[in-house]
């Protein structure tokens, strides 16, 4: 027996039992501990999957709105032929000139400019009848794969 410092006996028996309870509560915590970890790892996999999916809707949403975007400029262009078909205009760069058009493809790194060049377009005295022809605003907003009309001159 030994006397503790309020006065009270402690045999070696009771120290057994308050450290078998003091080892079963810290096996149960860690238990616990473990639960947690598993519980928080799955809400991990959950957020995970959740940011995957949204990302992806996101790469749709944006693909979706340039569809949308060149979908409008091809109408336009339908139009703007429309128009010309229908009011008997003929674009014209001289007097003794009619304009024909054909059709391109938009690749990557292709700009109006390196376009025209490539066709032997000059594209500072076409640039309007493109831009027009092809419903583009903004001469620097064109997409892969989005087909243009470009002029041809030919002579009568």
């Amino acid at each position: 027996m030994q006397l503790s410092k309020t006065g009270l006996y402690i045999t070696s028996a009771t120290l057994s039992i308050f450290s078998i309870s003091t080892y079963y509560k810290y096996i149960e915590q860690k238990k616990n501990q473990e639960y947690i970890i598993s519980k928080l790892t799955e809400q991990k996999s959950i957020i995970n999957k959740q940011t995957d999916t949204i990302n992806s809707l996101q790469t749709q949403i944006e693909t979706d709105a340039k569809h949308s975007e060149i979908t409008t400029q091809n109408q336009e262009k339908d139009n703007n032929i429309n128009e010309i078909k229908n009011n008997n205009k003929t674009p014209a760069t001289s007097n003794d000139s009619i304009v024909k058009f054909k059709s391109y493809k938009v690749a990557a790194g292709d700009t109006l400019i390196t376009i025209c060049k490539s066709n032997d377009i000059d594209y500072y005295s076409n640039k309007k009848i493109i831009l027009a022809i092809n419903g583009i605003k903004n001469a620097n907003q064109i997409y892969i794969g989005q087909t243009l009309l470009l002029p041809i001159a030919t002579k009568e």
